[in-house]
C-alpha cells in the first residue's frame, strides 16, 4: 500500500511540477493541540503548543482568476515550556507537517483575483512528532492520518489569512488526535 501511495504521489507531483502555474507562500503562527493515549491506557492529558507556520502553496490548476487547485504543505514547529515550582520544569515541542491537494477560491486563490475574501479547503495526510519527559509515555510521540484543512484569506494593507486543520490518528497503538489554527500572512 505504501508503494503504490509513493507512486501516486510522484506521478501526482511531477505533473504538478511541469504544468504549475503559481508558487505562493505565507508565514506566521500557529497554534496546536494535541492528545495521545497509548495501548496502556496512558494519556498525559492534551497539551497546546504554539510555534512557528509556513505554507508553501503549488497551483496546479487555475480554473478562473478566482479558483484554482493546489497541492501544498503547512509546517509548524512548536514549543511549550512549562515549569513548576520546586519540582522544576517540562519542555514540550511538536514538529507537525501535513501534505495536501486543495481548493482555492476568492482573495488569493490566483495571482489576478481582485476579491475581497478568499478561501481553501484541503484534504490530506499528515504527520506530528512530540515529545517531552513523560509527556508521550511509550507512544514515541508519533501520530500520522488524514487530515482536513480549511481557511479563509482577507485584502486588508496586510495580505493575511486564518485556517483550522484537524488529524485523528492512524497508528493502531496510540489513539490521539490533533487541531491546529493558522494565523498567516502572505510573503
Amino acid at each position: 500500500m505504501k508503494n503504490v501511495f509513493l507512486v501516486f504521489s510522484f506521478i501526482f507531483l511531477s505533473s504538478a511540477c511541469m504544468h504549475a502555474q503559481t508558487f505562493m507562500h505565507s508565514g506566521g503562527i500557529g497554534f496546536h493541540y494535541l492528545s495521545v493515549e497509548d495501548e496502556t491506557g496512558y494519556n498525559p492529558g492534551a497539551s497546546i503548543l504554539y510555534g512557528l507556520a509556513y505554507e508553501a502553496r503549488l497551483n496546479v490548476k487555475d480554473i478562473s482568476d478566482n479558483m484554482s487547485v493546489s497541492v501544498s504543505s503547512l509546517p509548524l514547529a512548536g514549543i511549550d515550556l512549562q515549569f513548576q515550582a520546586g519540582v522544576g520544569g517540562t519542555g514540550s515541542f511538536i514538529v507537525d507537517i501535513p501534505v495536501m491537494v486543495g481548493l482555492n477560491f476568492g482573495y488569493l486563490a490566483t495571482e489576478e483575483s481582485e476579491a475581497a475574501i478568499g478561501g481553501t479547503i484541503n484534504g490530506g495526510y499528515g504527520f506530528a512528532i512530540g515529545g517531552a519527559s513523560g509527556y508521550f509515555s511509550d507512544s514515541g510521540g508519533f501520530i500520522h492520518g488524514p487530515v482536513v484543512n480549511a481557511g479563509l484569506r482577507f485584502n486588508k494593507k496586510r495580505d493575511f489569512g486564518v485556517s483550522a486543520s484537524f488529524m485523528p490518528s492512524m497508528r493502531a497503538d496510540v489513539k490521539g488526535m490533533a487541531i491546529r489554527l493558522n494565523i498567516l500572512y502572505q510573503l
